[in-house]
């Protein structure tokens, strides 16, 4: 839990991408339950869902099929579904708000959590995605940037004598002074030879890094 986003990032661009997303679905998320908390107030205030099991009761209070209350005398036309009261009166004269007052305003918020769901996706993939993606090729760390290769030894310089040499020359053995602070902790301790697949006549590679 605490491995922050960045180092996660080490491991591979995906990987940072994959919880750079679980973390703003999560944020967006938090969002749209914000916008569409209107919604679930006004359809918890009706009495159109009735349901003998409690849990699917309570779980059906929360959708658009509950909201409004009939009148006393219930709701015997189409006419009466469409006056009904936002919380319970007696007769539809008699209601402080109306279905019909609020249906707009239920639409709007719905569609604005949509339109932010929608906007999230086109920014994580034309924006996020190829920025981070920028990101990791900057910081990328690999074996080719502790390497030196060296054309041109000669064929009889193997294992050891190659490590010598190679370590003799960026010690400064061969100058009056190293190219560089050149300690045994130094990450420059190793040195790899390694045969050339190239062509006849470029001689064996040698490689010297950590």
């Amino acid at each position: 839990w605490s491995t922050g986003l960045d180092a996660l990032g080490s491991i591979g661009c995906g990987v940072k991408l994959y919880f750079v997303l679980l973390k703003m679905v999560g944020f967006v998320f938090v969002l749209m339950s914000v916008i569409a908390m209107p919604n679930l107030v006004w359809f918890s205030m009706g009495a159109m869902v009735e349901h003998p099991n409690p849990v699917l009761n309570s779980l059906g209070s929360l959708t658009i099929g509950n909201i409004g209350w009939c009148p006393a005398s219930g709701c015997n036309s189409l006419e009466d579904f469409a006056l009904r009261c936002l919380t319970e009166a007696a007769t539809p004269q008699t209601c402080e708000v109306a279905v019909k007052d609020i249906a707009v305003w239920v639409s709007i918020l719905d569609g604005i959590a949509v339109i932010l769901f929608i906007l999230f996706g086109v920014i994580f993939r034309y924006y996020i995605i190829p920025v981070e993606a920028m990101k990791q090729c900057a910081r990328k760390v690999s074996l080719s940037q502790y390497s030196v290769m060296v054309t041109g030894l000669p064929e009889c310089l193997q294992g050891e004598e190659a490590t010598n040499h190679i370590w003799t020359v960026f010690n400064g053995g061969l100058f009056n002074q190293p190219f560089c602070d050149m300690t045994p902790e130094s990450p420059w301790t190793l040195v790899h030879v390694l045969r050339s697949n190239t062509p006849a006549g470029l001689g064996p590679i040698a490689k010297a890094g950590s």
